[in-house]
């Protein structure tokens, strides 16, 4: 392009361009289409990893889900074929206290977090704050992850109050 442009053949490209600009202007053009490229590609790239999580997370895991759940009675086989013959009733009775526990935990978390949720839904509609139901329900449900829903409920409802202060 920049000997395209300082040929001497072509006085009208020169002229249109101005005398020592063709090389001043070429030079800036291929330093913005390399930065533009550079950009490109690290868009690219970074579509690209978001896609392939999107992808494994829609399509990879409900195919694993499945096969699990299909084949959980062999899995189960199997890793009781691993234990030796002496212990293996002592890990079947420690397996089945592990999952009850673990559902009493769930089941527990759950209770928790339907609680809080009516609790937060109800002290917020009576405080007359627009959609003080769904914030409390939403911030209740998530109360599972630690810290998550009680500043999820903070932030909405403090940012729905002070839209209607604004408003």
């Amino acid at each position: 392009m920049q000997s395209l442009a300082t040929d001497p053949n072509r006085p009208w490209l020169r002229k249109i361009l101005g005398e020592g600009a063709a090389e001043a202007q070429i030079g800036e053009l291929v330093k913005q289409g390399a930065g533009w490229l550079a950009t490109f590609l690290r868009s690219l790239w970074s579509g690209g990893q978001t896609l392939i999580s999107v992808f494994s997370l829609v399509v990879v895991t409900p195919v694993v889900a499945f096969y699990l759940l299909y084949d959980w009675n062999r899995m189960i086989a199997a890793v009781d074929g691993w234990v030796p013959v002496r212990q293996q009733e002592t890990v079947r009775r420690l397996a089945h206290e592990i999952d009850v526990v673990i559902a009493g935990f769930m089941r527990g978390q759950s209770a928790v977090c339907l609680i809080l949720g009516s609790f937060y839904a109800v002290a917020l509609t009576l405080t007359g704050l627009n959609f003080g139901l769904l914030i409390g329900l939403l911030s209740g449900l998530l109360t599972f992850i630690p810290y998550v829903g009680s500043l999820t409920g903070l932030v909405l409802a403090g940012g729905v109050a002070n839209g209607a202060v604004l408003a």
